[in-house]
This record gives structure tokens, sequence and C-alpha cells, in this order.
């Protein structure tokens, strides 16, 4: 491999990283203004990376948060394998903390407009 190419695609990864962590942290923020208690972050559940799990009484929502830099199809940022690999996790999860849980897409623009979609079968 080309060390150039390496380089780029490591601050390419870097760069994506950066901006899924401030995305992370808007959404994360809104909740709370929204009166949401932020159980965790970046955790893995049963080999799945959740990015935010969120608290309001009874009800655990799991969120998974995408930047988006212009128009897009739902289908195609986040698959049915992904979706079905974090409905799975939902469903254990609501298992173990005895309660319901809702799986949430929150995409996030340029503009930093947060957007949110409830992920059902």
């Amino acid at each position: 491999m080309d060390p150039v190419t390496s380089i780029e695609k490591v601050s390419q990864g870097l760069k994506n990283s950066s901006k899924g962590h401030i995305n992370e942290t808007l959404v994360s923020d809104y909740l709370e203004k929204k009166g949401w208690e932020i159980v965790c972050r970046n955790n893995r559940f049963f080999g799945v990376e959740i990015d935010l799990i969120a608290k309001k009484k009874n009800l655990h929502i799991l969120v998974e948060v995408k930047s988006l830099n212009h128009y897009f199809i739902l289908e195609k940022i986040l698959n049915l394998k992904q979706k079905r690999r974090l409905q799975k996790v939902g469903s254990m999860l609501s298992e173990e903390f005895k309660g319901d849980f809702c799986l949430f897409l929150a995409t996030v623009n340029s503009k930093q407009k947060i957007s949110f979609f409830q992920l059902v079968d």
C-alpha cells in the first residue's frame, strides 16, 4: 500500500471519528435538554457498539447517530443488517434493564440540525 494513501485513510478516519463524536455530543446535549438521562455513550453490548442509551422514566432509547452532508435515503444510511443488529441488542437490553427499549436513528446535518427517526419492524 502506498504510504500516502494509508496516511490519507488514517487522517480521514480521524476526521470522521471527531465529527461523529461532535454529533453524538450534540444529540446527547439535545436529549438532556429534553429531560432524558444519558445512561451511556459509545459502549459495546453483545458485540455491537451503541452510540447512546438514554432513559426517561421507565423508557430507554437506543440511539444510532449518523452525520449527513446532503439529502439522504434512510435505507442507505442504516442498512437492514445494521438495523437488525441494533434491534437485537435493544431486545436483549430490555430484558436486562427490565424496561422497554425503543430504537432511534438521529441524523445531524451540516448545519447541525438534528432529526430523529424511530426504527420499527
